[in-house]
């Protein structure tokens, strides 16, 4: 393995140079340089949480190069950063207190330099392999992969030859509880961080995000299954099979008393991939559980409850993690997403805290609801009614619908209502020339995939546009459709339109399917009558009315077009603000084949 030797090199060559014989090396010098390393590093791990949560905060726009790197390397960055200027600032601070040397043997200053400068290096390659391991990068790292997928199971398969990322974060780990001690120490919030590198790089093909803000999921509910550890591992799903689940050393069972836990979480738009869903894999979701020991430990989930594909007949669906590059993702186009998480917690554990994508969400806290199934049959019931959701508020991620001023729309014979178009090109002809696209992403079929610009309207009366160059299309992907909802064109309100004006801007806007799942704007085409705007943001949608253009009551040559991405197959049934259905479409309803 490349890193392998990267690291030994790193270490040797280090530990060669100060035990050397140059001016400021030697046994002394080594020593202030691993005292450096050791502060900067405590420095670093307690600010981690701190320095990373910016760097998400400051990358919220990931359609952005810039806001797309942050995202992706931001818990790699939060623990680098510090520990680079830490060790600088330490450096710079001893270099001027201490001006000279202490003079020992050449061979006390040879031993000394090589022992100290030495084991700085060690410091220094753990936190720069920790932090490596936690950008998005491949699992294999330079050749270096800890974590191996054994049918859903997470193994802990390698460690390097000189475990410096092990035994760094073990270092700091006994320093948090010791003599570093503080209210969320590293060894009880976030165990095992150096495994943890490995799974949070467990994404799905390699390409999902791999980070989350904590604004960007919310725990809603957990819930206990009373039963015997072989009940445990069946379901009502999956008749007559027992899942194979065991340990990080790929042999291991659960041991008999383990219960189980389910965390029911909610996560809302801004978890979404730029392909407008939610994927989360088992190696990004880790349980902290307290034992009674004193110490800490991590499971993964084994499966998950969750809404299956559009097109089943069933409203959820128990998913187990027993496959190679298993994962559970929402559906395309859907606002969020709701997934309950089932643990195997070990006997006498008590849940702590919740690490999605490296989030942190406290379990013990008092703010999660309860509840508890006496048989896996029960759960399994509650799973088929949607009890197991809507008993914690989560049956979809909102409120029922008030449907009682709704007003019917006709649909006509072509399957669509007025104003209403179930394709994802330009309202009004509109179109303009590639070269000129701005800020806007546009795929190899020249369709529009993501971001926003504004241009002059005569950019869009170009004439005679060659194919090659022409922009003029929304880009759906296999599992979503465009739909574009008409608000006014040239000045003239929609029904739709007017039902939006009359609106609070604080209330949002959706489409509704017969399913319940509701389905927000994810952008826009405005027209003020002198520059469009366009904008495509299936990761972030517009939660408000506010986040659109404002139509003048004089304007008369304004034009607004909301853009939503549905999942394909579904039947819309409503147009809705806020929690009220003001137009439906039924019983015909628009189907997205």
């Amino acid at each position: 393995m490349f890193l392998n030797a990267l690291v030994i090199v790193f270490i040797l060559v280090s530990a060669l140079l100060w035990g050397g014989k140059a001016r400021g090396y030697g046994l002394f010098s080594a020593f202030l340089a691993f005292a450096c390393a050791i502060v900067a590093g405590a420095i670093a791990f307690g600010l981690w949480e701190v320095v990373a949560g910016a760097l998400l905060n400051a990358g919220r726009d990931n359609s952005s190069f810039v806001g797309g790197l942050l995202q992706d390397t931001a818990w790699g960055l939060g623990l680098l950063l510090p520990y680079l200027a830490s060790l600088i600032v330490l450096r710079l601070i001893v270099d001027s207190l201490v001006k000279g040397n202490l003079d020992f043997s050449e061979t006390t200053n040879m031993a000394g330099g090589i022992v100290f400068g030495g084991a700085a290096a060690f410091i220094s390659a753990g936190v720069f392999v920790v932090a490596a391991g936690y950008t998005r990068l491949p699992p294999r790292l330079l050749g270096y992969q800890p974590i191996a997928d054994s049918n859903g199971n997470l193994v802990y398969e390698s460690k390097l030859w000189v475990p410096v990322d092990g035994l760094t974060v073990s270092l700091y780990e006994r320093l948090s509880v010791g003599a570093l001690r503080n209210g969320t120490p590293l060894a009880r919030v976030r165990p095992a961080a150096a495994e943890g590198a490995g799974m949070q790089r467990m994404t799905f093909k390699g390409q999902t995000r791999s980070a989350l803000l904590p604004e960007q999921f919310k725990v809603v509910g957990r819930y206990t299954v009373e039963a015997n550890l072989e009940q445990l591992l069946q379901d009502d799903f999956n008749p007559g099979r027992t899942q194979l689940v065991v340990g990080r050393d790929g042999r291991t069972p659960p041991p008999a008393g383990s219960r189980l836990l389910g965390v029911v979480v909610n996560l809302d738009a801004g978890a979404k991939e730029k392909g407008g869903n939610i994927i989360v894999t088992p190696g990004q979701v880790r349980l902290v559980v307290a034992m009674p020991s004193g110490e800490a430990t991590t499971v993964h989930p084994f499966a998950v409850i969750a809404k299956p594909d559009a097109g089943s007949n069933l409203p959820l669906f128990r998913f187990r993690f027993d496959t190679r590059e298993s994962s559970i993702a929402s559906g395309a186009g859907e606002s969020s997403a709701v997934f309950g998480f089932e643990f195997l917690v070990p006997p006498g554990g008590t849940p702590s805290y919740l690490l999605l994508k490296n989030a942190r969400a406290p379990l013990n806290d008092g703010s999660v609801p309860e509840s508890t199934f006496p048989t896996t049959l029960a759960r399994d019931d509650a799973v088929r009614n949607q009890s197991i959701f809507r008993s914690f508020g989560a049956g979809g991620g909102a409120s029922p619908l008030d449907t009682s001023g709704s007003r019917r729309i006709a649909v006509n014979e072509a399957g669509s209502v007025a104003n209403l178009s179930p394709q994802g090109v330009f309202p009004g002809n509109r179109a303009f020339n590639k070269t000129v696209r701005g800020g806007l992403n546009v795929n190899d079929d020249n369709r529009v995939i993501a971001g926003e610009v504004t241009l002059a309207r005569a950019v869009f009366e170009e004439r005679g546009l060659d194919r090659n160059l022409r922009v003029d299309t929304f880009a759906e992907t296999p599992d979503t459709r465009v739909v574009i909802v008409d608000l006014s064109e040239a000045g003239n309100r929609t029904l739709f339109g007017r039902a939006v004006e009359a609106a609070q801007t604080s209330e949002g806007v959706a489409l509704v399917d017969e399913a319940g799942n509701r389905y927000e704007p994810v952008g826009f085409l405005y027209d003020d009558g002198s520059l469009v705007t366009i904008r495509f943001s299936p990761d972030r949608p517009l939660r408000t009315i506010g986040d659109a253009p404002t139509l003048s009551r004089t304007a008369r040559d304004q034009s607004l077009h909301l853009v939503f991405r549905p999942t394909r197959g579904v039947k819309l049934v409503g147009f809705a603000i806020g929690n009220r259905e003001v137009y439906n479409f039924r019983p015909e309803g628009v189907t997205l084949r």
